[in-house]
């Protein structure tokens, strides 16, 4: 009988459950990029010559882990021009400002870019035809702010990033790549 009047005290006594913090999150983004044109320097050894500026649109995803107010994780995306294309596998850190409805953060990334453009090729006596060549596979560095909005503790909220990126450059071309991005979309905690 003991244990049970124990027992019977202890529940009694304990308080209610407090909300469990997130320790995840996935976004999905719409992007729209510009990537200016490369310069065409005095040792450029692209026999294609350098890309020209261009307009890009895609989508963006990541899976980040949460501790505390950063987020941490992978990261990858898809961009589409008329004559460009980028794409992306990296990592993804992001560190939350400020705890209500609107909460800004810093970004930053890291990852492999892959630039391919569109190209003509020419060999006679096959007519001409339009292909996608590899521009440059660099690492690059990206950096950025956003704003969340919705409910600090809720598990959706909209999103928006704006992100510089920049490659390194690479022995055999002159001209490192950038690019701007604009991100919208929204986030899923659990």
């Amino acid at each position: 009988m003991k244990p049970v009047a124990i027992l019977l005290v202890a529940s009694c006594a304990a308080g209610p459950l407090a909300a469990q913090s997130f320790t995840g999150e996935f976004r999905l983004l719409g992007v729209g990029a510009y990537a200016p044109a490369v310069s065409a320097g005095a040792g450029n050894q692209d026999p294609m010559g350098p890309p020209r500026s261009s307009a890009m649109a895609g989508v963006m995803g990541d899976l980040s882990f949460i501790a505390g107010r950063i987020r941490l994780g992978p990261e990858g995306f898809v961009l589409r021009g008329p004559d460009r294309r980028v794409w992306s596998l990296g990592g993804v850190a992001r560190y939350q400002l400020g705890g209500s409805e609107v909460r800004p953060f810093v970004v930053a990334g890291a990852g492999a870019y892959w630039w391919d453009r569109e190209i003509f090729i020419d060999v006679p006596p096959t007519p001409a035809f339009a292909s996608w060549g590899s521009d440059v596979n660099s690492l690059s560095l990206s950096g950025g702010a956003g704003l969340s909005l919705g409910t600090p503790g809720g598990r959706v909220a909209g999103t928006s990033e704006l992100r510089f990126h920049r490659t390194f450059k690479q022995p055999e071309f002159t001209g490192a790549r950038t690019m701007v991005t604009l991100a919208l979309g929204a986030r899923i905690a659990w």
